[in-house]
């Protein structure tokens, strides 16, 4: 039948809108159209269910609905306890039909339904992991379904009674919706506001009608008007909302329907133009929440419009929403599709680029041609404890704009190096010096600031995609800079542990001393919360000690920062001495050098402890008291003092074997050796260049020979024999 066709179009539009189920059954019970939404959630539980016959089901509920009068709720006795939403049509006289839509449970039937499929063994069915999915719909949303589903029933009947009185021709009510249905599959409808405007003007028969678009905060501004040649005094016209009939409709979120005389101070919008109107409609229409515009019209007479017509406009703004919503997706979509490979492209480009400033032109190019502004820069902060200048490229910037700019960012950044923002991954907002709003965005580095992107452009005028665009290239440019540092850095290392291989064989006594050295020194600034770059040069400069810092200089001088703290320490350990009172003082030494000079005096003190003095002398501004406090401290608890003691005059227990008389191989020697002089595992494992783990097999034998459980029972064997 022909309405069949109508009414399915219209059954699929609102399944569609509303992401509903929907099928429609006479009052025998049978289907009067097929169900829509089957690929939805209700429809898999359904496949899944054996032996399941949705037209038998909505036949066996058929007769407890007739009494019914309005859109209801019902669960009676239905599948898994399955609610729907049922709405009556009242087509003529002994006939009448039924919209079901749905489904969802709420708790209480989700867990009676999963209790019904344990007892029957069958706890991880395809049907009840559908079941888990369906949702529960609240009290709000509810009632706005209900609402919808009563519209549609409206213009179903319409449609029912209109063909039943007029099988001959395409009743006017079918036209119309035909119009909204062609409309709505139309691509890029939901653009189109003059279509809008124009299928209101037809479908409610009025006089004037147009579109007033959401501009800013609360101000509507009419984009498009047509109709009578007087509708033009509309467009550009504004108003807030609140304000008069279309700012009420602004205001409620609601479709409107006003009558009245055109000295109604409501109508004031439109009789200042010239347009006495008697009869205004508005609609609103909102994507995702957010207030997109009103469509509006009106007649200069007193004449409603039929009250299926204006539902069917209801229908159509449903639609024009959803299709403004998809629209804005899509678009997001293609943002990020574009915003991803734009940025793949810049890493994939610096990924080849070993020169750090070729990377932050890069960098700063990329800000300023995507993104906007007056002017991008990148500027790089000095490290701490380095005597280097910050770096800075720019785009667009003058020379006093960069002086200004690096002198007032490394005065705020800095102090902040230790303990960064939770923000700090942010753009902030700020006012440069020169009186323009700019946009920053620290780039960090593990948990210090290291520098900062800036973009001439006021925060408020970044787009989303703009302001992921700039945090996602200043990442991009803080794994490129910190590989190429870290390159450069183990680079510059590997040199220094070449002279450390070096000493090793010509001078293997030296060797571990500056080894034993190093780590001591490493160790204590790490209890003293150094930077991780400030222990590694302590430790670098330690391991090359055996060197005179003058040789060094000509040798290895990209090694500048390591050298100069090794020099620095051999300026306060020549200074450790006794010095003629009138001696000028001499100036302040970094704390790398004073730690690393601590480390080396011990290490000389162990070698010879009677023929150097403590950590003091008459020399001011050395060495920090509270550093050698803390030295003091460290070594009391953490490092055992290993001394060599003469045992000659000790004589043997004649009932006790003497050590001499173990038999150790070559390697059990050295290892034993070095173990009484107080090195650690892992010391006696660098030294030798074998494994930790190698090591302690070797301890392990060493145990068993000389008849202890540990390295102190070991250490007092072979210092005092006679001990048990």
């Amino acid at each position: 039948m022909a309405y069949n066709r109508q009414l399915q179009q219209l059954q699929d539009t609102y399944a569609t809108a509303y992401r509903m189920a929907i099928a429609i059954v006479d009052h025998t019970g049978r289907m009067t159209t097929e169900p829509s939404g089957s690929d939805g959630l209700l429809a898999r539980v359904l496949s899944s269910t054996d032996g399941f016959d949705l037209r038998a089901e909505l036949k066996r509920h058929t007769s407890y609905l007739q009494g019914i009068q309005a859109v209801t709720i019902y669960d009676y006795n239905t599948i898994y306890g399955l609610k729907f939403l049922v709405a009556p049509l009242r087509v003529r006289e002994g006939y009448s039909c039924f919209v079901w839509a749905g489904a969802w449970m709420d708790e209480q039937s989700r867990k009676a339904a999963a209790d019904a499929f344990d007892i029957r063994k069958r706890g991880d069915s395809e049907t009840l992991r559908h079941l888990r999915e369906l949702p529960d719909i609240g009290e709000l949303h509810r009632m706005d379904l209900m609402t919808k589903l009563g519209q549609m029933a409206e213009i179903a009947a319409v449609l029912l009674r209109n063909d039943t009185e007029n099988r001959g021709a395409p009743a006017p009510a079918l036209r119309r919706l035909r119009e909204v249905v062609d409309w709505s599959a139309t691509p890029g409808f939901a653009d189109r506001e003059a279509d809008a405007a124009g299928l209101l003007l037809r479908i409610l028969e009025l006089d004037v009608a147009g579109f007033a678009r959401k501009v800013e905060n609360e101000r509507f501004q009419v984009a498009f008007a047509a109709g009578d040649d007087r509708s033009e005094a509309l467009l550009g016209a504004a108003f807030h909302t609140g304000e008069g009939c279309l700012g009420h409709v602004a205001l409620i979120r609601r479709r409107m329907v006003w009558s009245s005389s055109s000295e109604d101070p409501r109508f004031s919008f439109f009789s200042q133009r010239g347009l006495d109107l008697r009869t205004v409609v508005g609609y609103p229409l909102t994507a995702g929440g957010e207030m997109i515009g009103i469509l509006f019209g009106g007649t200069f007479s007193f004449r409603e419009p039929p009250a299926e017509s204006v539902e069917l406009i209801e229908l159509m703004m449903s639609l024009w929403g959803s299709g403004r919503q998809a629209a804005a997706l899509q678009e997001k979509h293609q943002q990020h599709r574009l915003l991803l490979r734009t940025l793949n492209e810049i890493a994939y480009s610096i990924g080849f680029m070993h020169d750090a400033n070729q990377v932050l032109s890069v960098l700063v190019d990329a800000a300023h041609s995507l993104v906007g502004g007056s002017f991008a820069c990148i500027l790089l902060l000095p490290e701490p404890d380095r005597r280097t200048e910050a770096r800075l490229v720019s785009r667009e910037m003058g020379p006093e704009q960069i002086h200004q700019y690096a002198r007032e960012a490394a005065e705020r950044y800095r102090p902040r190096k230790d303990a960064p923002q939770t923000n700090a991954r942010q753009p902030i907002g700020r006012l440069a010096e020169w009186g323009e709003s700019i946009v920053e965005l620290p780039l960090v580095h593990g948990r210090q600031i290291v520098g900062v992107l800036a973009l001439g452009i006021a925060e408020e005028r970044l787009k989303e995609a703009e302001r992921l665009l700039v945090m996602a290239l200043a990442m991009i440019g803080e794994m490129r800079l910190f590989e190429l540092r870290n390159a450069d850095g183990l680079a510059r290392r590997s040199h220094l542990e070449l002279l450390g291989q070096a000493v090793a064989k010509w001078n293997p006594a030296a060797y571990r001393e500056a080894a034993k050295t190093a780590k001591l020194a490493a160790d204590f600034a790490h209890k003293l919360g150094f930077e991780p770059a400030s222990i590694e040069r302590i430790g670098q400069a330690g391991l090359v000690s055996a060197y005179e810092s003058s040789y060094l200089w000509e040798t290895v001088p990209w090694n500048a920062d390591v050298i100069r703290v090794l020099q620095e320490s051999e300026e306060i350990l020549k200074r450790l001495v006794p010095v003629q009172a009138d001696e000028r003082a001499p100036p302040d030494y970094s704390r790398e050098a004073q730690v690393l000079a601590l480390a080396r005096w011990q290490s000389r003190r162990e070698q010879s402890p009677h023929a150097l003095p403590a950590y003091s002398s008459p020399a001011p501004a050395l060495i920090e008291e509270t550093l050698v406090e803390a030295f003091e401290g460290y070594m009391r608890e953490n490092l055992p003092l290993a001394s060599r003691i003469s045992l000659d005059d000790l004589s043997p227990d004649p009932a006790q074997p003497e050590t001499s008389s173990i038999l150790f191989t070559p390697r059990e020697k050295e290892v034993l050796d070095l173990m009484i002089q107080g090195y650690t595992n892992q010391d006696i494992a660098e030294h030798l260049f074998i494994s930790a783990h190698t090591v302690k097999n070797h301890l392990t034998k060493i145990y068993m020979k000389l008849g202890v459980g540990d390295r102190a029972g070991a250490m007092l064997k072979m210092l005092r024999p006679d001990s048990s």
